[in-house]
């Protein structure tokens, strides 16, 4: 599924499985001033270069209620989600399990881009070779509620749960057996606000 321009799409309890792109988003690439609303929908086992199941992408937003994200694989940045470039992603009740990143941000990648996690829970992703088992966040802001961070891992970098070098902010959050070859096995944290 791809969005451009002002284009608006709602999506409830749509199954997106196995689907492949040589760019970015797997199974669904957002850009310019479009806006997606999910709720209770599945993204399993989408493959692309960025954002295995789903990039977002200058200026574009998403709000997903209840979604779940898993065993989705990027062969550079965000396993399951890519952000970047002004783009916003608002996330409740969100699962995002068990999704591999080649480099940086096993689970999630933000570029540029705001995050605002309410209820989530990132768990048993790998950033293969970089940094961010769980979450990535390179410039840009994340803000966690109720979440719930447990076994990622930066197989070959810091941040096993996060690693942010953005704005994070994390309330009511719980931090469990998350892994980071270098620094941080649970938080990275860099120039925080």
């Amino acid at each position: 599924l791809y969005l451009e321009g002002s284009a608006a799409g709602a999506l409830t309890d749509v199954r997106f499985e196995t689907n492949v792109a040589a760019g970015n988003g797997g199974a669904l690439r957002a850009v310019g001033s479009s806006v997606v609303f999910l709720e209770a929908c599945t993204f399993e086992g989408n493959t692309a270069d960025a954002g295995g199941a789903i990039s977002l992408e200058d200026g574009s937003a998403l709000w997903d209620d209840g979604s779940t994200l898993t065993d989705n694989e990027s062969t550079a940045a965000g396993g399951a989600i890519q952000v970047t470039t002004g783009a916003s992603l608002a996330l409740d009740a969100t699962i995002v399990s068990s999704n591999t990143a080649r480099s940086d941000g096993g689970g999630l990648y933000v570029a540029e881009g705001t995050v605002d996690g309410r209820g989530i829970e990132v768990t048993f992703n790998l950033a293969r070779n970089g940094s961010g088992g769980g979450l990535h966040v390179a410039t840009g802001t994340l803000t966690v509620t109720d979440g719930r961070v447990e076994g990622n891992e930066a197989r070959l970098g810091s941040g096993g749960g996060v690693y942010s070098e953005g704005a994070a902010s994390f309330s009511t959050t719980r931090f469990t057996d998350n892994v980071a070859r270098d620094d941080g096995g649970a938080l990275w944290l860099s120039g925080v606000g």
